[in-house]
């Protein structure tokens, strides 16, 4: 009863710290969790054509649904643009979307805002950039916030499923190897349990992923999420799990025999295998036969290690010394096999999916691995401290097979941590995905929009790069009230001055009118890191009015 009461202690602490894991690292990296991310765009991120283009086409780092994903256009004030087509995917490119204009678009600034499903993997992803047609480049904006968000609920939720999904399927597979190969077809005293808990953590796992999919993407009911490509595959997710899974637990818990669990052992296989089908080792690459193939191996891998462990601390309760000493002795070989190709798959699909080795540290992707390796770590660690030390001192007596369980049981736990931080982790864009669209999407300049206290004119100023040193300035004069380019300037004039610091002089920088109407000039005048005044004085030919704006001045490469 002892022994219970501590197996039972030690799976109740590994669903804990598993837990905490998981939701943790959800909410952490909850913005990040996207995959078909913007890496490319026509016009281009903070760019200022001079003509109003025909369309809008976007690049994404994956292959997109088209019947879920969405592209809008914004002019300066909010208002949707009209004469938008919807839309529509570019034959030959799943990786593209455009957006027909059937009428020009006026000079002005213009933000898109984008919302993605991957057609790999079902995952969401939004975000917003502006470009400009026939005035100033634009920098960052602020989202009109029309369907980018994602309650960060939602992706707790699905990593949390992913966590049960990835457990549920370690915990069957580990169920088929250990019985079958180490156990010689024996199903050991509260296996048909601990059985029925691996497919119920599976079932609930894909029920929860499925749900939380349909609530990302605003499906209105889960028939429009199954008519996609990614439904389909998480429709076949939960047929292999429920059906298949299902009816082989069945089968093993009738006639635990040889047989049975080999059945298990394929049923749990063929789930992993479309599990990883609708992951982005399905992506597009010369090499995509090898990288599911290692993909579903790593996973299978893992199941036969980690998720034997369970069965092999249930196996110690029953045998003689003998008998235990020699189940040990082929688990502990099974094992050191499955973590080689663990190792192995695992290394190699790291390296490709993190690129740089700054992709680690810059990338949610990147800080979630490390904290997987480590957890790996500490628990290749311990498989190092069983297989060489306490495996072969297993024949004697009990003191040895005490603290062979206590690391088993602390294995158990770490494994079950790595699961959750798993499930966080397939949730993320790989690093070098998130690293190019956030490179490609990081704005060149600081855009400044001021009215003057009597709000008759209003200033929209572009800094570029926005740090200390040499900017160039483009500002851009417009009427309060009807927003149209105010008539009558003869001169705009930037008076900078840093309060915070008397000793910095203040200075003046005078603008020059182009042929499109922007005043533009370029110099040193942002010359120390702080909170800058810019009074930017707008002179007509009777009066004059100054819209005071407020700049911070960071030196370059700065946060």
């Amino acid at each position: 009863m002892r022994k219970d009461h501590l197996l039972v202690r030690a799976g109740a602490c590994a669903a804990l710290v598993a837990l905490v894991a998981a939701l943790s690292l959800a909410l952490l990296v909850s913005s990040a969790a996207a995959h078909a991310l913007l890496i490319r765009s026509s016009p281009g991120a903070d760019a200022t054509v001079a003509q109003s283009p025909a369309q809008i086409l976007l690049t994404f780092s994956e292959p997109v649904d088209p019947t879920l994903s969405k592209v809008q256009v914004f002019d300066a004030h909010g208002r949707t643009v009209t004469g938008v087509s919807r839309s529509q995917p570019v034959t030959g490119n799943q990786q593209q979307l455009r957006i027909v204009l059937a009428s020009p678009l006026a000079h002005g600034v213009y933000t898109i805002e984008w919302q993605t499903v991957s057609a790999l993997d079902g995952h969401f992803a939004g975000g917003t950039y502006a470009f400009g047609v026939g005035v100033a480049n634009v920098g960052a904006v602020a989202p009109f916030g029309k369907f980018v968000s994602t309650a960060t609920w939602l992706t707790t939720v699905a990593a949390a499923g992913r966590w049960l999904l990835f457990a549920g399927l370690a915990l069957l597979l580990g169920a088929a190897s250990t019985c079958w190969l180490v156990l010689r077809g024996r199903l050991p005293g509260g296996g048909l349990l601990l059985l029925r808990l691996g497919w119920l953590l599976a079932a609930v796992g894909v029920s929860t992923v499925i749900l939380s999919e349909r609530a990302i993407v605003r499906a209105p009911s889960l028939l429009p999420l199954f008519e996609t490509h990614e439904g389909l595959l998480l429709l076949g997710l939960a047929a292999a799990v429920l059906i298949f899974c299902g009816v082989a637990v069945v089968a093993v818990g009738v006639v635990p025999r040889p047989a049975t669990f080999v059945f298990l052992g394929l049923a749990t296989a063929t789930a992993m295998f479309v599990l990883i089908w609708a992951g982005h080792a399905n992506g597009a690459s010369p090499w995509r036969a090898f990288t599911l193939a290692g993909q579903w191996l790593h996973v299978a891998a893992v199941g036969v290690w980690v998720g034997g462990l369970p069965w092999l601390l249930l196996a110690l309760r029953g045998p003689n010394g003998l008998e235990r000493a020699a189940a040990v002795r082929r688990f502990s070989l099974i094992a050191s096999g499955a973590l080689g190709v663990v190792v192995l798959t695992g290394l190699s699909r790291a390296v490709a999916e993190v690129g740089t080795p700054a992709n680690l540290i810059h990338t949610s992707f990147g800080r979630t691995l490390l904290v997987k390796l480590a957890l790996f770590g500490v628990l290749l660690a311990l498989a190092a401290l069983n297989h060489f030390i306490l495996v072969p001192t297993l024949g004697g007596g009990a003191v040895g097979v005490q603290s062979f369980r206590r690391t088993v049981r602390g294995e158990i736990v770490l494994g079950v941590a790595i699961l959750a931080v798993t499930g966080v982790l397939s949730g993320l864009a790989p690093a070098r995905f998130a690293a190019a669209a956030a490179q490609a999407g990081t704005a060149s300049q600081v855009v400044l929009t001021g009215t003057d206290y009597a709000t008759t004119a209003r200033v929209r100023l572009a800094v570029s790069p926005g740090a200390v040193g040499r900017n160039e300035f483009a500002a851009v004069v417009s009427d309060y009230g009807t927003g149209k380019p105010l008539a009558g300037v003869r001169r705009v004039e930037l008076d900078f001055s840093l309060p915070s610091q008397t000793k910095v002089q203040p200075s003046t920088l005078t603008l020059a009118r182009g042929p499109d109407g922007v005043w533009r000039a370029a110099g040193l005048e942002l010359s120390v890191a702080g909170r800058w005044s810019i009074g930017v004085l707008v002179q007509e030919a009777t009066t004059s009015v100054v819209v005071p704006l407020g700049f911070t001045a960071r030196l370059p490469g700065g946060p």
